[in-house]
């Protein structure tokens, strides 16, 4: 028999420090989740390093000459005039373009270039043409890699001095860099007082941060797998439900260049599956949230909505870690779609398979001390009616 409290629907006194454990285990993942977006979104991931190699002006460089640029063959003029670079293109041939290759950076991420420029003339109808400075790769055979449109600087009509700044990264597949000035479909004098360009190297202190939240997560991913196993009615259950969520979440947060380590018969199914936006973060979190409802024996699902918008996000903020891959907002809403309806899943399929008659399951004490998650007693034991 229990007591008077218990039948009243107040909690057994057991249940406190569970429902306290979870209560803090959300927490931890909110603070985790935040600090992670913090530092990948505040914190710089690169920084510029040595001293800038200054493209222009250059002390070499003969009066009146342009000697260490390439200058395309036949494609209007490049000179040095009153210690600026200029390009010059007519309307019957609007077309100029010089370039001169970068240092050797191996450990460089990308370019910080920054320069002094203004334009006069008129850009012609196509969105691409324009007066431009930007990246140009070649290969390891000297080709020349296609234009990734990542512009330091970019005008269609005049426009006076100004100093811009960007950092850019180097065309995928590059062996060699370029800086290149150009007059792309454009008629009219661009003109550069100064080009300088910085290597980008990792910031000393990303990694090392990186790492002290990669070990919180796996900590609140530990905390979590033992908190389901406290609650389990069905212990295989959640054996299956945690190796399907460790399955998952090695899905994705793995690198995208282990995919291609893969045998064929692997490979090919996960890369037709990666090509679809939604389906495949929605059926996975459908799956780990069905076998996690199962295990639990929820019985009032709706309570466990929160909680699945959290993992939801989570799961996407957790990709921050990891090298190649990025957060996608689409990928959020497939998870907590798929979440939620693996979660009700789980609770109406076994009322379906149960003859009327036999009652419905036992509510259970932990969903009234922690509304947020739908699961089971401390234990797997629901608590007693008092029959």
């Amino acid at each position: 028999m229990t007591s008077a409290r218990s039948r009243a629907g107040h909690r057994p006194a057991a249940d406190a420090p569970l429902a306290r454990s979870l209560g803090l285990w959300i927490a931890l993942l909110l603070v985790l989740a935040s600090a992670t977006v913090a530092v990948h979104r505040a914190w710089p991931r690169v920084q510029p390093q040595g001293p800038g190699q200054l493209l222009w002006p250059v002390a070499s460089e003969l009066p009146g000459a342009v000697e260490s640029w390439a200058v395309e063959p036949d494609r209007g003029r490049a000179k040095a005039e009153g210690g600026a670079l200029v390009l010059e293109a007519p309307p019957s041939d609007p077309h100029a373009m010089t370039r001169r290759a970068l240092d050797q950076a191996p450990d460089a991420l990308g370019w910080r270039l920054e320069a002094e420029v203004r334009f006069i003339g008129r850009a012609g109808a196509k969105p691409y043409e324009a007066a431009r400075i930007h990246l140009l790769g070649r290969d390891a055979a000297g080709r020349r890699l296609p234009d990734q449109r990542l512009d330091l600087w970019q005008a269609r009509a005049d426009r006076a001095w100004e100093t811009v700044r960007a950092d850019l990264a180097p065309p995928i597949g590059a062996a060699t860099t370029e800086v290149v000035v150009r007059l792309q479909g454009t008629a009219g004098r661009l003109e550069l007082r100064r080009l300088e360009a910085r290597p980008l190297l990792v910031h000393p202190w990303l990694l090392p941060v990186r790492v002290l939240l990669a070990l919180g997560w796996f900590a609140a991913l530990a905390w979590g797998a033992r908190l389901l196993w406290r609650v389990a009615e069905r212990r295989l259950g959640a054996t299956v439900a945690l190796a399907a969520s460790a399955l998952a979440l090695a899905s994705i947060l793995a690198p995208p260049w282990l995919f291609e380590a893969l045998p064929g018969l692997v490979a090919r199914p996960l890369e037709r599956a990666s090509s679809l936006p939604f389906l495949p973060h929605a059926i996975l979190a459908a799956t780990v949230a069905y076998l996690a409802g199962r295990a639990v024996g929820t019985t009032r699902p709706a309570r466990g909505v929160p909680l699945v918008l959290l993992l939801a996000v989570s799961g996407e903020v957790l990709q921050m870690l990891t090298v190649g891959r990025t957060p996608s907002l689409d990928d959020a809403v497939a998870n907590a779609a798929g979440g939620i309806a693996g979660l009700w899943l789980a609770w109406l399929l076994p009322r379906l398979a149960t003859p009327r008659g036999r009652g419905t399951e036992k509510s259970v004490a932990i969903e009234s001390a922690l509304p947020l998650v739908p699961m089971a007693g401390a234990g797997g034991k629901p608590p007693s009616s008092g029959h």
